[in-house]
């Protein structure tokens, strides 16, 4: 169903990451072909010396036979290390295994890959904790700026925000690098928690980590938001949180039939960008939030500024006012 803004303040707010905040800027496979040509490129120059047969076929390898390659062996990865190898590999390790299958999978001689890895992997592996890979989704900055402000008014501990993700050890400090790791109380991986989204134990953990009795936890006290409708919403929804389905209508048309049954099934409500969040969970709005007690609030005046909602031309739309004002009617209903 639609959302509807929170009767009563929440105790926590969690966000997913991938899809949610944040995303890769360009497709998997071509940012490992670029990568493979820089390394052979550096090769070729070490050695003073023309690439092979094998490595100029490298270089032309197709980038969407990477992805491909790339899908099928970060699958089989999961299935034979879950949670980017808790407990049994490095992240790195789990992920140089992937990166490998992924060249040789789309055809890269065996040779070449092993012989490219010592720099090819140490490249992809620090390309993808940065913001040389990641950006930021449009909505991100100002929704979690808003909250955190919105925390600074209110006494210690009434309000946590945090991240819950299936993600690896490398995720906190990406977060910092995209700007937004300042704001979150915590940030729980499946890596870190040693099982994964939709499993009740990780959302458990983090009404822990925000001081949250068992009693405590409720639909009303717990959000959960993010866009993946297996891992977040079922995941939120059966911990028994508010499970908040982050889809524009195009991206339900993009769903397989049987989705809708779960869709169905599962108590959640949807909202059509992520900045809607403010609103329904009952944030004040960004301007009249100005630091409590004349105190910082940890946001720098450039933070401010870009909470005057950047992505109001969205939220002002005469469309998506109206969808909101039919929100307000039902909640008065």
């Amino acid at each position: 169903m639609l959302a509807v803004v929170a009767a009563t303040r929440p105790r926590l707010v969690t966000f997913d990451a991938t899809g949610t905040l944040m995303r890769v800027q360009r497709p998997v496979g071509a940012i490992y072909r670029d990568a493979l040509i820089s390394s052979l490129s550096a090769s070729k120059l070490a050695r003073t010396a023309d690439l092979s047969a094998a490595e100029l076929a490298a270089c032309n390898v197709d980038p969407v036979a990477i992805g491909r390659a790339f899908g099928r062996a970060y699958a089989a990865q999961c299935a034979a290390h879950p949670c980017f190898g808790a407990g049994s590999l490095s992240s790195r390790d789990w992920w140089s295994s992937v990166v490998r299958e992924a060249f040789v999978g789309a055809g890269v001689s065996e040779a070449v890959v092993r012989a490219e890895m010592p720099l090819l992997f140490p490249t992809l592996y620090e390309s993808f904790a940065s913001t040389a890979t990641w950006e930021l989704l449009d909505a991100s900055a100002g929704v979690v700026q808003q909250l955190a402000r919105w925390r600074a008014q209110l006494p210690p501990g009434e309000l946590t925000i945090g991240v819950i993700s299936n993600f690896d050890d490398r995720l906190p400090a990406l977060l910092n690098s995209l700007g937004l790791g300042r704001y979150f109380d915590f940030v729980l991986t499946s890596r870190e928690h040693g099982d994964e989204k939709p499993c009740r134990s990780i959302f458990e953990r983090a009404s822990e980590r925000a001081g949250l009795a068992t009693v405590d936890v409720s639909p009303r006290t717990c959000v959960h938001v993010g866009d993946t409708f297996g891992t977040d919403v079922l995941g939120a929804s059966r911990a028994g949180w508010r499970a908040v389905f982050v889809a524009s209508d195009d991206a339900l048309g993009e769903l397989m039939p049987e989705a809708f049954v779960a869709m169905a099934e599962t108590e959640h409500e949807r909202i059509p960008s992520l900045g809607f969040v403010p609103r329904i969970v009952g944030a004040p709005a960004a301007t009249a939030l100005p630091p409590r007690d004349g105190s910082d609030d940890g946001l720098s005046d450039d933070d401010a500024d870009s909470e005057d909602d950047p992505h109001a031309d969205e939220l002002d739309d005469d469309g998506e006012r109206a969808w909101f004002e039919g929100l307000r009617d039902k909640e008065a209903k």
